[in-house]
């Protein structure tokens, strides 16, 4: 996930999302580390990336007036899609 934007440029709402954007990328990143990654957690974990993670991006995407940079948005799509191509192939 990259790097939060300064808190004090973003909104209760985009705060809340990057938190569970980023928290669940970090966890799902630490069971592909783990040597004995169990096949249902990772099932588990590519399924909220694609179900809840991306739709989450999206939806931040589309705030009109509350929209992360472009730039971030994107580097976190790659990252999200990194994540899930890493967890497909584990």
């Amino acid at each position: 996930m990259p790097p939060a934007i300064p808190p004090a440029t973003w909104s209760a709402h985009v705060e809340e999302a990057y938190r569970i954007l980023s928290e669940s990328y970090r966890s799902a990143h630490g069971v592909l580390e783990r040597e004995d990654s169990d096949p249902l957690r990772l099932r588990w974990h590519h399924s909220h990336c694609t179900n809840e993670l991306f739709p989450l991006l999206t939806a931040l995407a589309e705030q009109e007036d509350e929209a992360p940079p472009r730039e971030w948005l994107l580097a976190a799509a790659h990252a999200l899609g990194l994540l899930v191509g890493t967890i497909q192939t584990a």
